[in-house]
């Protein structure tokens, strides 16, 4: 069973929508694609709901983790939610083309 302590911030509406992030991603990382032990993973949009569930589901699994954020707040974001070092900020010249 997946327990953890809801922020006092956070109302239970807000809270009750986190498994369902970490639900999404275990069935398309390990359902669908068939994520296997010696594979790498890396996670566009990491500071994202979806982003963080897949860095830490992943990085608890044993991959080796990579993120890519849109900028030095959310890479600040991720550093501190999941612990990645691993982290690029996406370029200009990449969002343009």
């Amino acid at each position: 069973m997946f327990l953890w302590e809801v922020p006092l911030t956070w109302t239970m509406s807000q809270a009750a929508t986190v498994p369902l992030d970490y639900a999404m991603v275990y069935y398309g990382m390990y359902m669908l694609s068939n994520l296997e032990n010696q594979d790498d993973v890396v996670v566009i949009g990491a500071a994202t709901p979806r982003g963080i569930a897949a860095s830490t589901i992943t990085m608890l699994d044993g991959h080796e983790v990579s993120a890519v954020v849109e900028s030095n707040r959310e890479k600040e974001h991720v550093i501190d939610v999941v612990g990645l070092g691993s982290i690029f900020k996406r370029s200009e010249d990449y969002q343009s083309g």
